[in-house]
């Protein structure tokens, strides 16, 4: 298992690696939250993880797409978003 500082540390180096990319401190943090969750999240559980209002999240989330480093998609909950990564892009 791993503890809270390796949480932390892993958050930081996200963050630190994301911000001089034209990230925000907040776009980066949104990031490594839905990498916590591979199925993706809803705009609504991700307010509750971040504590943060849900039309912060839109915007930013919004940036993110354009960037790629977010995907939107569609659950039985209605539209959840997930961090992109490289096993979940396909060859067209």
């Amino acid at each position: 298992m791993s503890s809270n500082g390796d949480v932390f540390e892993k958050n930081m180096d996200i963050i630190s690696c994301l911000t001089p990319l034209g990230c925000s401190k907040s776009e980066a943090e949104i990031f490594s939250a839905l990498l916590a969750y591979p199925d993706g999240i809803t705009v609504v559980q991700l307010s509750k993880a971040l504590s943060w209002p849900r039309t912060t999240l839109y915007d930013r989330l919004e940036k993110l797409i354009k960037i790629g480093l977010v995907k939107k998609g569609l659950s039985e909950e209605g539209a959840v978003f997930f961090a992109e990564s490289k096993d979940r892009k396909s060859v067209v």
